[in-house]
Protein backbone atom coordinates (compact mmCIF):
# COMPACT_ATOMS: atom_id res chain seq x y z
CA UNK A 1 0.00 0.00 0.00
CA UNK A 2 1.45 3.42 -0.95
CA UNK A 3 2.11 6.18 1.58
CA UNK A 4 -0.86 8.41 0.61
CA UNK A 5 -3.37 5.59 0.98
CA UNK A 6 -2.01 4.65 4.39
CA UNK A 7 -2.19 8.28 5.51
CA UNK A 8 -5.79 8.60 4.32
CA UNK A 9 -6.77 5.48 6.24
CA UNK A 10 -5.15 6.81 9.42
CA UNK A 11 -6.94 10.14 9.11
CA UNK A 12 -10.30 8.40 8.85
CA UNK A 13 -9.57 6.62 12.12
CA UNK A 14 -9.59 9.90 14.05
CA UNK A 15 -12.85 11.74 14.84
CA UNK A 16 -13.37 14.96 12.97
CA UNK A 17 -13.23 18.06 15.15
CA UNK A 18 -16.19 20.42 15.06
CA UNK A 19 -15.61 23.91 13.72
CA UNK A 20 -15.70 26.76 16.19
CA UNK A 21 -18.55 29.26 15.65
CA UNK A 22 -17.86 32.72 14.33
CA UNK A 23 -18.56 36.13 15.82
CA UNK A 24 -19.80 36.91 19.29
CA UNK A 25 -21.17 33.43 19.69
CA UNK A 26 -17.64 32.09 20.07
CA UNK A 27 -18.13 31.81 23.78
CA UNK A 28 -18.35 29.16 26.47
CA UNK A 29 -21.94 28.61 25.39
CA UNK A 30 -21.05 27.48 21.89
CA UNK A 31 -18.34 25.33 20.39
CA UNK A 32 -17.11 21.93 21.34
CA UNK A 33 -14.05 23.25 23.19
CA UNK A 34 -15.98 25.23 25.77
CA UNK A 35 -17.94 24.19 28.79
CA UNK A 36 -21.32 25.72 28.06
CA UNK A 37 -23.40 27.52 30.72
CA UNK A 38 -25.94 24.71 30.59
CA UNK A 39 -23.22 22.16 31.13
CA UNK A 40 -21.68 24.34 33.81
CA UNK A 41 -25.05 24.50 35.49
CA UNK A 42 -25.50 20.75 35.28
CA UNK A 43 -21.95 20.23 36.52
CA UNK A 44 -22.47 22.65 39.39
CA UNK A 45 -22.83 19.85 41.91
CA UNK A 46 -19.62 18.19 40.79
CA UNK A 47 -17.73 21.46 41.07
CA UNK A 48 -19.00 22.65 44.39
CA UNK A 49 -21.14 20.28 46.31
CA UNK A 50 -19.56 16.87 45.84
CA UNK A 51 -15.89 16.04 46.35
CA UNK A 52 -14.57 17.38 43.04
CA UNK A 53 -11.01 16.33 43.73
CA UNK A 54 -11.87 12.66 44.21
CA UNK A 55 -8.73 12.49 46.36
CA UNK A 56 -8.45 9.80 48.99
CA UNK A 57 -8.86 11.65 52.28
CA UNK A 58 -6.46 9.16 53.89
CA UNK A 59 -3.57 10.73 51.98
CA UNK A 60 -4.73 14.33 52.42
CA UNK A 61 -2.79 16.20 55.10
CA UNK A 62 -4.30 16.92 58.49
CA UNK A 63 -4.35 20.69 57.99
CA UNK A 64 -7.32 20.28 55.66
CA UNK A 65 -10.71 20.67 57.30
CA UNK A 66 -11.99 18.09 54.82
CA UNK A 67 -9.52 15.53 56.19
CA UNK A 68 -10.73 16.18 59.73
CA UNK A 69 -14.37 16.07 58.69
CA UNK A 70 -13.69 12.75 56.96
CA UNK A 71 -12.09 11.41 60.16
CA UNK A 72 -15.11 12.41 62.22
CA UNK A 73 -17.36 11.06 59.50
CA UNK A 74 -15.87 7.61 59.99
CA UNK A 75 -17.61 7.45 63.36
CA UNK A 76 -20.98 7.55 61.59
CA UNK A 77 -22.40 4.85 59.28
CA UNK A 78 -21.46 5.72 55.66
CA UNK A 79 -23.92 7.04 53.11
CA UNK A 80 -25.11 4.51 50.54
CA UNK A 81 -25.38 6.96 47.65
CA UNK A 82 -22.23 7.95 45.77
CA UNK A 83 -22.31 10.56 43.03
CA UNK A 84 -19.73 10.48 40.27
CA UNK A 85 -18.10 13.75 39.15
CA UNK A 86 -18.40 15.02 35.63
CA UNK A 87 -15.09 15.68 33.87
CA UNK A 88 -14.42 19.08 32.35
CA UNK A 89 -14.12 19.43 28.59
CA UNK A 90 -10.84 20.41 26.96
CA UNK A 91 -10.01 22.97 24.29
CA UNK A 92 -7.99 21.62 21.33
CA UNK A 93 -4.85 23.54 20.41
CA UNK A 94 -4.37 25.28 17.10
CA UNK A 95 -1.09 25.19 15.22
CA UNK A 96 1.82 25.87 17.54
CA UNK A 97 3.32 28.94 15.80
CA UNK A 98 0.14 30.48 14.38
CA UNK A 99 -2.15 32.87 16.22
CA UNK A 100 -5.27 30.75 16.88
CA UNK A 101 -8.45 31.80 15.14
CA UNK A 102 -10.48 31.03 18.26
CA UNK A 103 -8.34 33.49 20.23
CA UNK A 104 -8.88 36.23 17.65
CA UNK A 105 -12.62 35.77 17.97
CA UNK A 106 -12.24 36.02 21.75
CA UNK A 107 -10.39 39.31 21.38
CA UNK A 108 -13.26 40.68 19.28
CA UNK A 109 -15.76 39.66 21.96
CA UNK A 110 -13.62 41.22 24.67
CA UNK A 111 -13.12 44.59 22.97
CA UNK A 112 -16.86 44.77 22.32
CA UNK A 113 -17.54 44.00 25.96
CA UNK A 114 -15.05 46.55 27.28
CA UNK A 115 -16.21 49.36 25.01
CA UNK A 116 -19.95 48.85 24.77
CA UNK A 117 -21.89 46.07 26.44
CA UNK A 118 -20.40 45.78 29.94
CA UNK A 119 -18.07 48.76 30.12
CA UNK A 120 -19.35 50.49 33.26
CA UNK A 121 -20.17 47.27 35.08
CA UNK A 122 -16.77 45.70 34.45
CA UNK A 123 -14.94 48.93 35.28
CA UNK A 124 -16.70 49.09 38.66
CA UNK A 125 -15.97 45.42 39.29
CA UNK A 126 -12.28 45.91 38.56
CA UNK A 127 -12.15 48.99 40.81
CA UNK A 128 -13.60 46.96 43.68
CA UNK A 129 -10.96 44.30 43.12
CA UNK A 130 -8.17 46.83 43.63
CA UNK A 131 -9.95 48.33 46.64
CA UNK A 132 -10.63 45.11 48.53
CA UNK A 133 -8.68 42.13 47.17
CA UNK A 134 -5.43 43.35 45.64
CA UNK A 135 -4.16 44.49 49.09
CA UNK A 136 -4.22 40.80 50.14
CA UNK A 137 -2.27 39.50 47.15
CA UNK A 138 -0.69 42.74 45.81
CA UNK A 139 0.62 41.32 42.56
CA UNK A 140 -0.80 44.15 40.43
CA UNK A 141 -0.29 47.90 40.34
CA UNK A 142 -3.59 49.72 39.94
CA UNK A 143 -2.48 52.65 37.79
CA UNK A 144 -0.42 50.41 35.50
CA UNK A 145 -3.32 47.99 35.12
CA UNK A 146 -5.90 50.62 34.15
CA UNK A 147 -3.44 52.26 31.80
CA UNK A 148 -2.97 48.93 30.03
CA UNK A 149 -6.73 48.35 30.06
CA UNK A 150 -7.32 51.65 28.30
CA UNK A 151 -4.64 50.86 25.72
CA UNK A 152 -5.79 47.35 24.90
CA UNK A 153 -9.53 48.03 24.92
CA UNK A 154 -9.21 50.90 22.43
CA UNK A 155 -6.67 49.25 20.13
CA UNK A 156 -7.45 47.90 16.70
CA UNK A 157 -7.89 44.14 16.72
CA UNK A 158 -4.92 43.71 14.38
CA UNK A 159 -2.57 45.09 17.04
CA UNK A 160 -3.82 42.60 19.63
CA UNK A 161 -2.61 39.50 17.82
CA UNK A 162 0.20 38.84 20.29
CA UNK A 163 0.84 36.94 23.50
CA UNK A 164 0.95 40.05 25.69
CA UNK A 165 -2.53 41.18 24.65
CA UNK A 166 -3.90 37.65 24.95
CA UNK A 167 -2.47 37.40 28.43
CA UNK A 168 -3.91 40.73 29.54
CA UNK A 169 -7.38 39.82 28.28
CA UNK A 170 -7.17 36.55 30.23
CA UNK A 171 -6.18 38.52 33.35
CA UNK A 172 -9.17 40.85 33.02
CA UNK A 173 -11.56 37.91 32.63
CA UNK A 174 -10.05 36.24 35.70
CA UNK A 175 -10.40 39.36 37.83
CA UNK A 176 -14.05 39.74 36.84
CA UNK A 177 -14.66 36.03 37.56
CA UNK A 178 -12.99 36.33 40.96
CA UNK A 179 -15.17 39.23 42.04
CA UNK A 180 -18.30 37.51 40.76
CA UNK A 181 -17.69 34.34 42.78
CA UNK A 182 -17.06 36.37 45.94
CA UNK A 183 -19.89 38.86 45.55
CA UNK A 184 -22.47 36.96 43.49
CA UNK A 185 -25.67 35.45 44.86
CA UNK A 186 -25.73 31.82 43.74
CA UNK A 187 -28.76 29.63 44.37
CA UNK A 188 -29.09 25.90 43.82
CA UNK A 189 -30.54 26.46 40.34
CA UNK A 190 -28.14 29.15 39.12
CA UNK A 191 -24.82 28.76 37.33
CA UNK A 192 -21.55 29.36 39.14
CA UNK A 193 -20.82 33.10 39.23
CA UNK A 194 -17.90 34.00 36.98
CA UNK A 195 -17.73 30.55 35.40
CA UNK A 196 -18.07 31.82 31.84
CA UNK A 197 -15.33 34.44 32.30
CA UNK A 198 -13.13 31.83 33.96
CA UNK A 199 -13.54 29.48 31.00
CA UNK A 200 -12.67 32.21 28.53
CA UNK A 201 -9.53 33.08 30.48
CA UNK A 202 -8.50 29.44 30.84
CA UNK A 203 -8.87 28.95 27.11
CA UNK A 204 -6.64 31.93 26.32
CA UNK A 205 -4.06 30.90 28.93
CA UNK A 206 -3.92 27.36 27.56
CA UNK A 207 -2.69 28.74 24.25
CA UNK A 208 -0.36 31.24 25.89
CA UNK A 209 1.35 28.71 28.15
CA UNK A 210 1.58 25.84 25.69
CA UNK A 211 4.86 23.90 26.00
CA UNK A 212 5.89 25.68 29.19
CA UNK A 213 5.83 29.24 27.92
CA UNK A 214 5.14 32.14 30.27
CA UNK A 215 6.60 35.22 31.92
CA UNK A 216 6.12 37.24 35.10
CA UNK A 217 2.73 38.52 33.97
CA UNK A 218 1.63 34.96 33.25
CA UNK A 219 2.37 34.21 36.89
CA UNK A 220 -0.09 36.97 37.85
CA UNK A 221 -2.78 35.21 35.83
CA UNK A 222 -2.15 31.96 37.68
CA UNK A 223 -2.37 33.73 41.04
CA UNK A 224 -5.88 34.95 40.21
CA UNK A 225 -6.82 31.64 38.61
CA UNK A 226 -5.73 29.72 41.73
CA UNK A 227 -7.79 32.03 43.94
CA UNK A 228 -10.94 31.54 41.86
CA UNK A 229 -10.52 27.76 41.95
CA UNK A 230 -9.89 27.89 45.68
CA UNK A 231 -13.12 29.82 46.20
CA UNK A 232 -15.17 27.23 44.30
CA UNK A 233 -13.49 24.44 46.30
CA UNK A 234 -11.62 22.97 43.33
CA UNK A 235 -8.57 22.30 45.48
CA UNK A 236 -6.64 20.07 43.09
CA UNK A 237 -7.05 22.55 40.24
CA UNK A 238 -6.10 25.44 42.52
CA UNK A 239 -3.01 23.54 43.66
CA UNK A 240 -2.10 22.93 40.02
CA UNK A 241 -2.47 26.64 39.21
CA UNK A 242 -0.17 27.47 42.12
CA UNK A 243 2.34 24.93 40.82
CA UNK A 244 2.27 26.72 37.45
CA UNK A 245 2.97 30.02 39.19
CA UNK A 246 5.82 28.44 41.19
CA UNK A 247 7.30 27.00 37.98
CA UNK A 248 7.22 30.46 36.42
CA UNK A 249 8.97 31.83 39.51
CA UNK A 250 11.91 29.52 38.91
CA UNK A 251 11.73 29.81 35.14
CA UNK A 252 11.89 33.63 35.19
CA UNK A 253 14.23 34.04 38.16
CA UNK A 254 11.60 35.55 40.45
CA UNK A 255 13.09 33.58 43.34
CA UNK A 256 16.56 35.12 42.88
CA UNK A 257 16.60 38.89 43.25
CA UNK A 258 20.32 39.02 42.42
CA UNK A 259 19.49 38.19 38.79
CA UNK A 260 17.25 41.24 38.27
CA UNK A 261 20.05 43.28 36.72
CA UNK A 262 18.25 45.65 34.36
CA UNK A 263 15.08 46.29 36.36
CA UNK A 264 13.94 49.75 37.45
CA UNK A 265 13.07 50.35 41.14
CA UNK A 266 9.40 50.02 40.19
CA UNK A 267 10.00 46.69 38.44
CA UNK A 268 12.04 45.36 41.37
CA UNK A 269 9.28 46.36 43.78
CA UNK A 270 6.57 44.71 41.68
CA UNK A 271 8.62 41.54 41.23
CA UNK A 272 8.99 41.33 45.00
CA UNK A 273 5.25 41.74 45.46
CA UNK A 274 4.50 39.08 42.84
CA UNK A 275 6.95 36.59 44.33
CA UNK A 276 5.67 36.99 47.89
CA UNK A 277 2.06 36.84 46.67
CA UNK A 278 2.83 33.44 45.15
CA UNK A 279 4.64 32.41 48.33
CA UNK A 280 1.67 33.31 50.55
CA UNK A 281 -0.85 31.77 48.17
CA UNK A 282 1.19 28.57 48.06
CA UNK A 283 1.05 28.23 51.86
CA UNK A 284 -2.66 29.06 51.93
CA UNK A 285 -3.71 26.59 49.22
CA UNK A 286 -1.45 23.90 50.68
CA UNK A 287 -3.01 24.27 54.11
CA UNK A 288 -6.62 24.33 52.91
CA UNK A 289 -6.14 21.41 50.51
CA UNK A 290 -3.99 19.36 52.90
CA UNK A 291 -1.09 18.97 50.47
CA UNK A 292 2.62 19.91 50.75
CA UNK A 293 3.68 23.47 50.09
CA UNK A 294 5.79 23.97 46.96
CA UNK A 295 8.04 26.99 47.62
CA UNK A 296 10.73 25.99 50.09
CA UNK A 297 12.52 28.70 52.06
CA UNK A 298 15.87 27.29 50.96
CA UNK A 299 15.03 27.98 47.31
CA UNK A 300 14.60 31.76 47.27
CA UNK A 301 16.43 34.95 48.13
CA UNK A 302 14.06 37.86 47.68
CA UNK A 303 13.67 40.93 49.88
CA UNK A 304 10.27 41.85 51.26
CA UNK A 305 8.73 44.80 49.37
CA UNK A 306 8.92 48.32 50.74
CA UNK A 307 5.80 49.58 52.52
CA UNK A 308 4.82 52.17 49.92
CA UNK A 309 1.36 53.31 48.89
CA UNK A 310 0.44 51.53 45.66
CA UNK A 311 -1.46 54.56 44.38
CA UNK A 312 1.70 56.69 44.67
CA UNK A 313 3.80 54.36 42.54
CA UNK A 314 4.97 55.54 39.14
CA UNK A 315 6.64 53.18 36.72
CA UNK A 316 9.24 55.74 35.65
CA UNK A 317 10.26 57.17 39.03
CA UNK A 318 12.00 56.10 42.22
CA UNK A 319 9.86 54.53 44.93
CA UNK A 320 7.94 57.03 47.09
CA UNK A 321 8.52 57.34 50.81
CA UNK A 322 7.28 54.41 52.87
CA UNK A 323 3.86 54.87 54.50
CA UNK A 324 3.07 51.56 56.27
CA UNK A 325 -0.46 52.53 57.31
CA UNK A 326 -1.39 53.18 53.67
CA UNK A 327 0.37 50.20 52.15
CA UNK A 328 -0.50 46.56 51.55
CA UNK A 329 3.06 45.48 52.31
CA UNK A 330 2.87 45.24 56.15
CA UNK A 331 0.02 42.76 55.76
CA UNK A 332 2.05 40.79 53.23
CA UNK A 333 5.09 40.80 55.54
CA UNK A 334 3.06 39.28 58.37
CA UNK A 335 1.32 36.74 56.16
CA UNK A 336 4.79 35.62 55.07
CA UNK A 337 5.73 35.08 58.73
CA UNK A 338 2.46 33.23 59.28
CA UNK A 339 3.23 31.09 56.21
CA UNK A 340 6.65 30.19 57.60
CA UNK A 341 5.09 28.97 60.84
CA UNK A 342 2.39 27.14 58.88
CA UNK A 343 5.11 25.30 56.96
CA UNK A 344 6.81 24.31 60.21
CA UNK A 345 3.55 22.90 61.54
CA UNK A 346 3.06 20.92 58.32
CA UNK A 347 6.58 19.47 58.40
CA UNK A 348 6.37 18.55 62.07
CA UNK A 349 2.80 17.28 62.34
CA UNK A 350 1.29 16.54 58.92
CA UNK A 351 4.03 15.95 56.35
CA UNK A 352 5.35 12.63 55.06
CA UNK A 353 8.13 12.63 57.68
CA UNK A 354 5.93 13.95 60.47
CA UNK A 355 6.48 12.52 63.91
CA UNK A 356 3.90 10.00 65.04
CA UNK A 357 3.76 11.50 68.52
CA UNK A 358 3.92 15.26 68.97
CA UNK A 359 5.24 16.39 72.32
CA UNK A 360 3.25 18.79 74.46
CA UNK A 361 6.37 20.95 74.60
CA UNK A 362 6.34 21.48 70.83
CA UNK A 363 2.64 22.36 70.80
CA UNK A 364 3.04 24.83 73.66
CA UNK A 365 6.13 26.41 72.08
CA UNK A 366 4.56 26.80 68.64
CA UNK A 367 1.37 28.19 70.17
CA UNK A 368 3.46 30.77 72.03
CA UNK A 369 5.22 31.72 68.78
CA UNK A 370 1.86 32.26 67.09
CA UNK A 371 0.64 34.43 69.97
CA UNK A 372 3.88 36.43 69.76
CA UNK A 373 3.38 36.88 66.01
CA UNK A 374 -0.16 38.14 66.62
CA UNK A 375 0.95 40.54 69.35
CA UNK A 376 3.66 41.98 67.08
CA UNK A 377 1.31 42.87 64.26
CA UNK A 378 1.44 46.60 63.45
CA UNK A 379 -1.09 48.56 65.46
CA UNK A 380 -3.33 49.22 62.46
CA UNK A 381 -3.45 45.44 61.75
CA UNK A 382 -4.33 44.45 65.33
CA UNK A 383 -7.87 43.10 65.32
CA UNK A 384 -10.29 44.88 67.61
CA UNK A 385 -13.95 43.98 67.78
CA UNK A 386 -15.00 47.59 67.41
CA UNK A 387 -13.51 47.64 63.90
CA UNK A 388 -16.67 45.94 62.69
CA UNK A 389 -19.26 47.24 65.15
CA UNK A 390 -18.46 50.78 66.33
CA UNK A 391 -19.87 53.89 64.59
CA UNK A 392 -16.33 55.17 64.00
CA UNK A 393 -15.32 52.01 62.16
CA UNK A 394 -16.25 53.57 58.82
CA UNK A 395 -13.29 55.93 59.18
CA UNK A 396 -10.85 53.01 58.89
CA UNK A 397 -10.24 51.93 55.27
CA UNK A 398 -12.17 48.74 54.62
CA UNK A 399 -9.16 46.91 53.24
CA UNK A 400 -7.29 47.58 56.52
CA UNK A 401 -10.21 46.19 58.53
CA UNK A 402 -10.32 43.13 56.30
CA UNK A 403 -6.56 42.60 56.57
CA UNK A 404 -6.73 42.72 60.38
CA UNK A 405 -9.73 40.37 60.30
CA UNK A 406 -7.96 37.79 58.11
CA UNK A 407 -4.69 37.93 60.07
CA UNK A 408 -6.55 37.37 63.33
CA UNK A 409 -8.52 34.40 61.99
CA UNK A 410 -5.46 32.83 60.35
CA UNK A 411 -3.50 32.83 63.60
CA UNK A 412 -6.46 31.29 65.45
CA UNK A 413 -6.89 28.69 62.71
CA UNK A 414 -3.25 27.61 62.92
CA UNK A 415 -3.43 27.46 66.72
CA UNK A 416 -6.41 25.13 66.43
CA UNK A 417 -4.53 22.97 63.91
CA UNK A 418 -1.89 22.39 66.59
CA UNK A 419 -4.58 20.77 68.75
CA UNK A 420 -6.57 19.03 66.02
CA UNK A 421 -4.98 15.60 66.38
CA UNK A 422 -5.78 15.46 70.09
CA UNK A 423 -9.28 16.85 69.51
CA UNK A 424 -10.29 14.32 66.86
CA UNK A 425 -8.37 11.32 68.21
CA UNK A 426 -9.76 8.71 70.56
CA UNK A 427 -7.62 10.08 73.42
CA UNK A 428 -9.54 13.36 73.52
CA UNK A 429 -8.50 15.17 76.66
CA UNK A 430 -10.13 17.77 78.86
CA UNK A 431 -6.99 19.91 78.71
CA UNK A 432 -7.12 20.08 74.90
CA UNK A 433 -10.77 21.12 75.06
CA UNK A 434 -9.98 23.84 77.59
CA UNK A 435 -7.29 25.23 75.26
CA UNK A 436 -9.34 25.00 72.06
CA UNK A 437 -12.67 26.36 73.22
CA UNK A 438 -11.47 29.94 73.93
CA UNK A 439 -9.68 30.05 70.55
CA UNK A 440 -12.73 28.68 68.73
CA UNK A 441 -14.94 31.09 70.66
CA UNK A 442 -12.78 34.02 69.59
CA UNK A 443 -13.00 33.02 65.91
CA UNK A 444 -16.73 32.24 65.94
CA UNK A 445 -17.66 35.44 67.76
CA UNK A 446 -15.38 37.51 65.51
CA UNK A 447 -17.07 36.05 62.43
CA UNK A 448 -20.55 36.26 63.96
CA UNK A 449 -20.25 39.91 65.01
CA UNK A 450 -18.64 40.95 61.73
CA UNK A 451 -21.14 39.08 59.58
CA UNK A 452 -24.17 40.62 61.28
CA UNK A 453 -22.69 44.13 61.45
CA UNK A 454 -23.72 47.02 59.22
CA UNK A 455 -20.27 46.98 57.58
CA UNK A 456 -20.51 43.37 56.39
CA UNK A 457 -19.57 42.77 52.75
CA UNK A 458 -20.48 39.81 50.58
CA UNK A 459 -16.88 39.18 49.55
CA UNK A 460 -16.10 38.17 53.16
CA UNK A 461 -18.25 35.04 52.89
CA UNK A 462 -15.43 32.75 51.77
CA UNK A 463 -13.21 33.65 54.73
CA UNK A 464 -16.15 33.36 57.10
CA UNK A 465 -17.04 29.84 55.95
CA UNK A 466 -13.43 28.62 55.85
CA UNK A 467 -12.47 29.75 59.34
CA UNK A 468 -15.90 29.06 60.79
CA UNK A 469 -15.55 25.41 59.74
CA UNK A 470 -12.13 25.19 61.38
CA UNK A 471 -13.52 26.62 64.61
CA UNK A 472 -16.61 24.39 64.59
CA UNK A 473 -14.54 21.19 64.62
CA UNK A 474 -13.36 21.48 68.26
CA UNK A 475 -16.80 22.76 69.28
CA UNK A 476 -18.44 19.67 67.75
CA UNK A 477 -15.86 17.43 69.41
CA UNK A 478 -16.59 18.93 72.83
CA UNK A 479 -20.33 18.43 72.39
CA UNK A 480 -20.04 14.89 71.01
CA UNK A 481 -17.23 13.61 73.22
CA UNK A 482 -17.69 15.64 76.36
CA UNK A 483 -19.20 13.96 79.40
CA UNK A 484 -22.63 14.99 80.69
CA UNK A 485 -21.04 16.93 83.57
CA UNK A 486 -18.52 18.70 81.34
CA UNK A 487 -18.45 22.39 82.26
CA UNK A 488 -17.49 23.38 78.70
CA UNK A 489 -20.58 21.86 77.12
CA UNK A 490 -22.99 24.78 77.53
CA UNK A 491 -20.46 27.25 76.11
CA UNK A 492 -19.80 24.90 73.20
CA UNK A 493 -23.53 24.60 72.45
CA UNK A 494 -23.93 28.38 72.43
CA UNK A 495 -20.99 28.77 70.04
CA UNK A 496 -22.30 25.99 67.82
CA UNK A 497 -25.66 27.72 67.49
CA UNK A 498 -24.07 31.05 66.58
CA UNK A 499 -21.89 29.35 63.98
CA UNK A 500 -24.94 27.68 62.46
CA UNK A 501 -26.74 31.01 62.28
CA UNK A 502 -23.91 32.37 60.12
CA UNK A 503 -23.96 29.23 57.97
CA UNK A 504 -27.72 29.58 57.52
CA UNK A 505 -27.49 33.21 56.51
CA UNK A 506 -24.71 32.61 53.97
CA UNK A 507 -25.77 29.26 52.52
CA UNK A 508 -28.85 30.52 50.66
CA UNK A 509 -26.71 32.49 48.22
CA UNK A 510 -23.21 31.01 48.44
CA UNK A 511 -22.49 27.60 46.95
CA UNK A 512 -19.38 26.97 49.06
CA UNK A 513 -21.42 27.28 52.25
CA UNK A 514 -23.97 24.76 50.95
CA UNK A 515 -21.19 22.40 49.91
CA UNK A 516 -19.56 22.60 53.34
CA UNK A 517 -22.90 22.02 55.07
CA UNK A 518 -23.47 18.90 53.00
CA UNK A 519 -20.01 17.70 53.90
CA UNK A 520 -20.78 18.36 57.57
CA UNK A 521 -24.32 17.01 57.37
CA UNK A 522 -23.91 13.89 59.52
CA UNK A 523 -21.71 15.63 62.06
CA UNK A 524 -24.24 18.48 62.31
CA UNK A 525 -27.06 15.98 62.67
CA UNK A 526 -25.19 14.05 65.34
CA UNK A 527 -24.52 17.25 67.29
CA UNK A 528 -28.18 18.28 67.05
CA UNK A 529 -29.45 14.92 68.24
CA UNK A 530 -26.80 14.78 70.94
CA UNK A 531 -27.95 18.15 72.27
CA UNK A 532 -31.61 17.15 72.18
CA UNK A 533 -30.90 13.71 73.60
CA UNK A 534 -28.99 15.07 76.58
CA UNK A 535 -31.59 17.73 77.26
CA UNK A 536 -34.41 15.18 77.00
CA UNK A 537 -32.69 13.02 79.60
CA UNK A 538 -32.19 15.96 81.94
CA UNK A 539 -35.80 17.09 81.54
CA UNK A 540 -37.16 13.64 82.23
CA UNK A 541 -35.07 13.40 85.39
CA UNK A 542 -36.33 16.75 86.67
CA UNK A 543 -39.98 16.22 85.73
CA UNK A 544 -40.56 12.80 87.22
CA UNK A 545 -38.49 9.88 88.37
CA UNK A 546 -41.44 7.54 87.90
CA UNK A 547 -41.03 7.15 84.15
CA UNK A 548 -40.60 3.56 83.06
CA UNK A 549 -37.67 2.85 80.75
CA UNK A 550 -39.96 1.30 78.12
CA UNK A 551 -41.97 4.54 77.95
CA UNK A 552 -38.96 6.85 77.94
CA UNK A 553 -39.19 7.94 74.30
CA UNK A 554 -42.88 8.88 74.63
CA UNK A 555 -42.36 10.76 77.86
CA UNK A 556 -39.35 12.65 76.52
CA UNK A 557 -41.35 13.75 73.48
CA UNK A 558 -44.02 15.14 75.82
CA UNK A 559 -41.36 17.25 77.54
CA UNK A 560 -39.94 18.78 74.39
CA UNK A 561 -42.14 21.87 74.56
CA UNK A 562 -40.38 22.87 77.79
CA UNK A 563 -36.92 22.35 76.37
CA UNK A 564 -35.00 25.39 75.11
CA UNK A 565 -33.28 23.14 72.55
CA UNK A 566 -36.44 21.41 71.41
CA UNK A 567 -36.40 23.04 67.97
CA UNK A 568 -34.15 21.04 65.69
CA UNK A 569 -32.09 23.66 63.87
CA UNK A 570 -30.91 20.98 61.50
CA UNK A 571 -34.42 20.25 60.25
CA UNK A 572 -35.64 23.85 60.11
CA UNK A 573 -32.63 25.60 58.61
CA UNK A 574 -31.08 23.05 56.32
CA UNK A 575 -33.88 20.88 55.00
CA UNK A 576 -33.23 22.17 51.50
CA UNK A 577 -29.54 21.31 51.51
CA UNK A 578 -28.92 18.49 53.98
CA UNK A 579 -29.86 14.86 54.28
CA UNK A 580 -32.14 13.50 57.00
CA UNK A 581 -30.74 13.37 60.56
CA UNK A 582 -29.06 10.28 61.89
CA UNK A 583 -31.01 7.53 63.54
CA UNK A 584 -30.57 6.61 67.21
CA UNK A 585 -28.17 3.78 66.38
CA UNK A 586 -25.72 6.22 64.85
CA UNK A 587 -25.88 8.48 67.87
CA UNK A 588 -25.03 5.56 70.14
CA UNK A 589 -21.71 5.27 68.36
CA UNK A 590 -20.85 8.78 69.48
CA UNK A 591 -21.82 7.98 73.07
CA UNK A 592 -18.76 5.76 73.33
CA UNK A 593 -16.63 8.93 72.94
CA UNK A 594 -18.55 10.95 75.49
CA UNK A 595 -15.95 10.86 78.27
CA UNK A 596 -12.73 12.83 78.25
CA UNK A 597 -9.58 10.73 78.55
Amino acid sequence: MDFEARLARLEKAFPQQAELPDGDDASPSAGSDWLSPSVAQNDRSSLLENDPDQMDEAIRGGTSARKTIADLDQLIPPDKSVEQPVALNHCPFARYNAFPDCCERELLVWTSRMNYRNHDQDQNTLRRYFTFLNPHYPCLNESRFFSDLQTYSTSDISTLRNREALQFVALVYLLVALMKILEGYCTESSAIPGWQEFNRASHLLSHNTHMGRGDVQTANCFIIKALYLLYIEEYNASYEAVSQAVRLCYQNGLNRQSTWKDCTPFEVHMRQRIFWSIYCLDRTVAQVSGMPYLLRDTEHRVDLPAAVNDQMLNAGDLLPEETPEHSASPYQHNIVRWGQLSAEVWDKMYGLNAESTISDEYVVTMDARLILLRDRFPKHLQWRGELSTSPGARETPRYIVRQAYILHLRVNHLRLLLQRQSMVGSDFRQRAAEICLPIASDSIMTIYNTHFSSLHQELERYSSITYLTGAMIPVACIILKGGPQNNLREDAISLYQKAMMVFQDISSGFALARAMLKRLRRIVSAVELNIRGRDKTAMVSQTSRAFHVADMDTNMDNCLELNQYSVNMFDLLYDATLDAPLDDAAILEFRSFDQFG
